[in-house]
């Protein structure tokens, strides 16, 4: 009987340490696998600067990785995450180029850094180019000697909306408020089939955006500002007067008004960093503004359409006419034309043929600058022409166009911000 009890103890004893060891095991097994994934995990989500939204784990689950069959992304290319990412933002005294929507309005479908391998390598050439050309030190140094409160107001289509959110970008380090219309879903959506891009809310697609910077600066885009342009049934003014700028002008009214989201007061003085509203597309709270001299506006006639783009053009030609005549011009802001960037579309002279098929890859070079030479026929003299020194640059790289059938809109950190780099030397020396 006693041996019996021993015998039972040891078996027991065998027992117990068996169990402990298994459970030794699979703990260690698993630790060592979510250790491997949680440090996955965490390289995406350090790259998304204050933690505000999702992962690109969590968006890629829940978007359309494998996009479209004819996408080069799916067709040709293995996309890894885990590696991609590796590359973070670039410090350059103290500031920061912004990469992989680390800029709180980046737009996700020009940020080829969180899509998969062919838009990634793409994108790390686009903002070499940018450090190259030292971009952000210029905007820097504007930044740095600005001393007198301005509004610089871009109007025009997404093109112009590139560079506008290029400059904010490249001058993160100063914003102290803001307020960007995000697409909520109750207005069109965005039409982009690139992967991982996001359809609606944030890093999705903004129609309208205000930002405040600590140098007495405020940087604001609405396509519809003055009602000078017409780009269709996708866009809309939300300009409540019904005599736009162009018929002031005409009338020699020096007051020219436009609509604003409203910047919120902080009420919060603990927190750090910009202080960002967030509006829905159908409920934006707006204020009027009465521009002054010290103002500049930047235009640009769109690529809508030949007939819009012909009639924004002879808008924007007798806008400027009208003011340059008027005795009292010096009470109006200041305004500048952007050229329209280059396109390298796979047709015969790299301009978009709704009759051409589109092809994921864009021409590499394209030597056709027949809009930019209008252009500059049309307003030279009229009002300063900005941009035109980068255009040999621009029409050599059609490689750093989002791509993917886009062959207008160029990858961000990119193109966009030499022309950002470009206003900000107009706005230190407003002159031409």
């Amino acid at each position: 009987m006693k041996m019996f009890r021993i015998t039972k103890r040891v078996t027991g004893i065998i027992l117990l340490f068996v169990l402990m060891l298994q459970t030794y095991l699979v703990c260690h097994l698993t630790r060592d696998l979510n250790t491997s994934d949680l440090t996955k995990r965490n390289q995406l989500m350090n790259l998304h600067k204050g933690g505000k939204h999702d992962s690109i784990i969590e968006k890629i689950q829940s978007r359309h990785l494998d996009i479209s069959a004819n996408s080069v992304a799916t067709k040709n290319h293995t996309t890894n995450l885990t590696n991609m990412h590796k590359d973070e933002s670039i410090q350059i005294d103290g500031f920061s180029l912004y990469w992989n929507l680390s800029c709180p309005l980046e737009m996700s479908i020009f940020a080829g850094s969180h899509m998969d391998k062919y838009y990634f390598s793409r994108s790390i050439q686009a903002r070499n180019l940018v450090l190259e050309k030292h971009a952000l030190e210029q905007v820097r140094t504007w930044l740095n000697s600005s001393t007198y409160p301005r509004r610089i107001i871009f109007v025009g289509d997404s093109l112009m909306r590139q560079i506008f959110i290029s400059l904010v970008c490249l001058s993160w380090e100063h914003v102290t408020q803001y307020t960007v219309v995000w697409m909520d879903g109750t207005g069109k959506s965005s039409r982009t089939q690139h992967p991982n891009s996001y359809s609606k809310g944030k890093h999705s697609k903004f129609g309208e955006a205000r930002v405040r910077l600590r140098s007495r600066i405020e940087l604001i885009y609405h396509h519809g500002t003055g009602k000078l342009l017409e780009l269709g049934s996708d866009y809309t003014t939300h300009e409540l007067e019904e005599e736009g700028w162009l018929q002031k002008a005409r009338l020699s009214d020096t007051q020219l008004t436009t609509y604003v989201p409203r910047i919120h007061k902080i009420r919060d003085p603990r927190l750090i960093g910009p202080q960002g509203w967030v509006a829905a597309e159908h409920n934006v709270n707006r204020e009027k503004i009465r521009l002054n001299s010290m103002d500049i506006v930047l235009l640009n006639g769109s690529v809508h359409g030949f007939d819009k783009r012909m009639a924004n053009l002879e808008n924007i030609q007798k806008f400027s006419e009208y003011v340059q005549t008027n005795k009292l011009k010096s009470a109006y802001p200041i305004f500048a034309y952007i050229m329209t960037g280059v396109s390298h579309f796979p047709t015969v002279n790299g301009v978009y043929d709704p009759n051409v098929p589109l092809k994921d890859e864009c021409l590499t070079s394209n030597f056709n600058h027949d809009m930019q030479q209008d252009e500059y026929s049309r307003l030279r003299g009229k009002l300063p022409i900005l941009g035109r020194a980068t255009l040999p640059l621009q029409l050599e790289s059609g490689n750093l166009h989002v791509g993917g059938g886009d062959c207008l809109h160029w990858l961000q950190p990119g193109i966009p911000d030499l022309l950002a780099a470009v206003v900000t030397d107009f706005a230190a020396k407003p002159t031409w």
